[in-house]
């Protein structure tokens, strides 16, 4: 038997294709869901092409939310900015949920805002689920001054990328934050162009999404 070793070049130049052929596939499904979007013409403002696509539907998919134990378990909610989840953020607001909101394209220093329904007025919610009034209504915050995730007895929080094995946060039995006395970010909505059934998805390819959660790591924050 004979075992070939790549040399540093040859195996950049292989992984530099791998991630080629991988954007590329990306891509083209990206294309595809905008396309289909706009040929079905159920993309609203401010279009699909080149950003999370805004549609008709947003507010019926956010509604499903509160189906999901993981939503009834969440106190503190990070979310992006996009216009798709304007209901959503209004849905966690109105259900008493504290947000932080990514600032868009991460463009400050105290890059996300947050929007603590216990000091705007419910009458305000919905200005405040915006852009505008999450920036009005809102405090802007750095990640440091996130809340963060600490383990405790009687369950192991769950960090999702954390070895090759994954579970759902479901089958935790986790204690809620206000029985505890303590603030964690538990719940993540990301907004995306596709998902596949198995929970991989795929953004508009600025990687925001990613880098808003490496912030988070580095300094501290741990998901849920």
């Amino acid at each position: 038997m004979v075992l070939w070793k790549l040399s540093d070049p040859e195996r950049q130049r292989k992984k530099r294709s791998r991630w080629i052929k991988l954007d590329k596939t990306k891509n083209e499904i990206r294309e595809k869901i905008w396309g289909i979007l706009e040929k079905e013409e159920v993309a609203l403002f401010p279009g699909a092409r080149g950003r999370i696509p805004n549609f008709r539907g947003a507010e019926m998919a956010a509604r499903l939310l509160p189906t999901l134990p993981e939503w009834h378990r969440a106190l503190h909610i990070k979310a992006n900015p996009d216009s798709p989840q304007r209901p959503v953020r209004h849905l966690a607001l109105s259900s008493g949920k504290t947000i932080y909101m990514a600032v868009p394209r991460l463009r400050e220093k105290k890059c996300f805002i947050k929007l603590d329904p216990s000091k705007i007025s419910s009458q305000k919610f919905h200005e405040a689920s915006s852009i505008k009034g999450a920036f009005r209504y809102g405090l802007p915050v750095h990640p440091k001054e996130i809340p963060q995730i600490d383990t405790f007895d009687g369950a192991k929080p769950l960090f999702l990328n954390r070895g090759k094995k994954r579970r759902s946060v479901s089958t935790l039995s986790i204690p809620r934050a206000s029985d505890r006395g303590v603030e964690w970010v538990d719940l993540i909505v990301a907004g995306s162009v596709a998902v596949n059934r198995k929970g991989s998805r795929v953004g508009k390819g600025g990687g925001y999404s990613d880098l808003e959660y490496a912030i988070g790591r580095e300094f501290g924050l741990e998901y849920l």
